[in-house]
């Protein structure tokens, strides 16, 4: 696969990813871009894998959406346990996001707690 060919790729997960997190949350492109401070053009050419957006666009985007860029772009080739949990994540609000958040790291945290000390020496070597 050329450069050329990779990158319209690139482009057209990124575009069916935003596409799905709007889908999810029920807005129309109208209301995203109202939400974004953008156009419905410019969001629609986002959606479109049109010509690659400005950063300060992306940025718009995913706080509409009220996502990180990571979320958008974290392992857009990659499928799997870990993109079903972003998946599921970024259906959420910030509050449920946040309440997830801290459930995994209380479950993390008494996982590591009872965790033999050796375990954890051997960890660090």
């Amino acid at each position: 696969m050329n450069d050329d060919e990779w990158e319209w790729r690139f482009r057209r997960r990124f575009a069916d990813r935003v596409r799905e997190l709007r889908y999810v949350r029920g807005l129309t492109q109208q209301a995203l871009a109202d939400k974004c401070g953008i156009s419905k053009d410019t969001l629609r050419r986002v959606e479109q894998a049109g010509p690659a957006p400005n950063i300060v666009t992306l940025r718009r985007v995913a706080r509409g959406l009220e996502v990180s860029l990571a979320t958008i772009f974290l392992d857009l080739d990659e499928q799997g346990p870990e993109r079903e949990v972003l998946d599921l994540l970024s259906t959420r609000t910030p509050d449920e996001r946040a309440l997830a958040y801290g459930v995994l790291l209380r479950f993390f945290g008494e996982r590591e707690g009872a965790r033999s000390e050796g375990e954890r020496e051997r960890d660090v070597s």
